[in-house]
């Protein structure tokens, strides 16, 4: 989408070019729908006591091949805290999601250089 749109989508939604990456931290098949993802993403996960962290890889071609002379990418990250049981989480969002009427406008933009 256009940098205008994807800035201002206040609410409206992801448009209909995205990736949408779901990652767990299991060890094994730990990508939702893996198969079904339009490229190749790479990831690499460190856990330690009380802390996660997670390194994902797009590859550039992806980008280009969906959005040609690229100038800015919108990048939105959330994950799901759930309780010692498993029966109860949270989401949380780097960013409020962009499906939300509390969207901000421009968040998750990195620019080309």
């Amino acid at each position: 989408r256009s940098e205008h749109i994807s800035a201002f989508s206040k609410g409206a939604g992801r448009g209909t070019d995205y990736l949408a990456y779901l990652r767990t931290f299991k060890k094994e098949n730990p990508v939702y729908g893996a198969k079904q993802l339009p490229t190749e993403v790479q990831s690499a996960v460190n856990q330690t006591d009380g802390q996660m962290i997670i390194e994902v890889a797009i590859p550039i071609s992806y980008i280009e091949k969906v959005q040609s002379n690229w100038k800015s990418v919108r990048l939105g990250i959330g994950y799901y805290d759930f309780d010692d049981n498993g029966e109860n989480s949270t989401t949380h969002f780097w960013y409020p999601g962009w499906t939300e009427s509390d969207d901000l406008p421009g968040s998750g933009m990195l620019f080309k250089e």
